[in-house]
């Protein structure tokens, strides 16, 4: 598996999470 983009992803979706939380 390649943890670097695994890692990626979980950053984006929390980014993505967050940025909802603000709406």
């Amino acid at each position: 598996a390649d943890l670097r983009r695994a890692d990626f992803v979980v950053k984006r979706r929390a980014m993505e999470d967050a940025f909802m939380a603000l709406q």
